[in-house]
């Protein structure tokens, strides 16, 4: 079963986008798992949810929701995708 986050056109996206690489290397339900992990880590992991919130585009119209820091997410689709292989990196390095 997929991850509920994955219901969201950005984060599909961006998931999307970070598991490109292995398309030809892993068996689908193999990706399958790594777009549950990424959906997951990106549900949990502060950082990482922090960088998706500054990312995901807004909508003020349709959006009741008030930005808790003021600051504004410049990093894009690629930037996120770039931002969680680092993180991922440094979580692996120190182990």
């Amino acid at each position: 079963m997929a991850h509920p986050l994955l219901d969201d056109p950005f984060v599909s996206t961006v998931i999307e986008d970070a598991v490109a690489p292995f398309q030809q290397r892993l068996l689908p339900e193999d990706l399958n798992w790594l777009r549950d992990q990424l959906a997951l880590m990106m549900k949990l992991d502060p950082h990482t949810t922090s960088l998706l919130q500054g990312a995901h585009p807004r909508h003020p119209a349709a959006s009741t929701d008030v930005d808790m820091s003021g600051e504004r997410g410049v990093l894009g689709v690629e930037g996120l995708a770039d931002a969680i292989e680092q993180r991922a990196a440094e979580g692996t390095n120190n182990e």
